[in-house]
């Protein structure tokens, strides 16, 4: 499975049609599905994008709790009734419902934001005003991840501090 990777700024035109970057086109390229599943960020002025696979298990995951389960149908008429598969075009681009773009405040670009099995698309000015707003330390939080584990003890090692970085 191809990773979703890099940042990239595309235009979205009048019609709501943006050109979703070849990379992220390329990572779906096995599936099905020849398009990517696009919904609201449940915590962010965003739109998340997954392979439909990704959708497959996270409505799996959903289904976990049984057909009687209040809380799951309500997740999953949330979170699945709100997504939408868009194939590519021709030109590789999908065409941006207006919910999407108001719910991610999208004006005349989109900016693609690579994050492994899954992407986002923000509008720039909103992604810069929201990561101004939040108190993320990415250097602390980074520390606190378990980068490797020694596959015999479990022990964990720290990262090194790469190159020209003495690490003290």
């Amino acid at each position: 499975m191809d990773l979703f990777t890099s940042t990239w700024t595309n235009k979205i035109d009048k019609k709501g049609r943006v050109s979703v970057p070849a990379s992220y086109r390329a990572a779906v390229a096995d599936e099905k599905f020849a398009g990517v599943i696009l919904y609201p960020a449940l915590d962010e002025p965003a739109i998340d994008g997954v392979r439909e696979s990704r959708l497959q298990r996270l409505a799996e995951t959903l289904t976990e709790k049984g057909p009687f389960d209040k809380a799951g149908r309500r997740m999953k008429r949330e979170f699945i009734g709100s997504t939408m598969s868009l194939q590519f075009d021709g030109d590789g681009r999908v065409m941006l419902s207006d919910a999407l773009i108001a719910h991610a405040g999208l004006t005349d670009t989109a900016t693609f934001i690579g994050m492994g099995d899954m992407f986002q698309i923000w509008d720039s000015k909103v992604l810069e005003e929201f990561n101004a707003a939040d108190d993320f330390d990415v250097v602390r939080e980074s520390q606190n991840l378990q980068w490797w584990r020694d596959g015999e003890t479990g022990s964990q090692t720290s990262p090194s501090p790469g190159p020209g970085r003495s690490g003290q």
